[in-house]
């Protein structure tokens, strides 16, 4: 099955009161993702 997925957020989440890392997931980044890129 071809798809496509278009993922457009307007904000990244941060914690409480903004103060953690950004909650950010590079499925590219990993060798092992099921997610692959053309």
């Amino acid at each position: 099955i071809d798809g496509m997925v278009i993922n457009c957020p307007n904000r990244l989440f941060m914690g409480e009161g903004k103060r953690e890392p950004i909650d950010e997931i590079r499925h590219e980044d990993d060798p092992d993702t099921i997610y692959r890129m053309d």
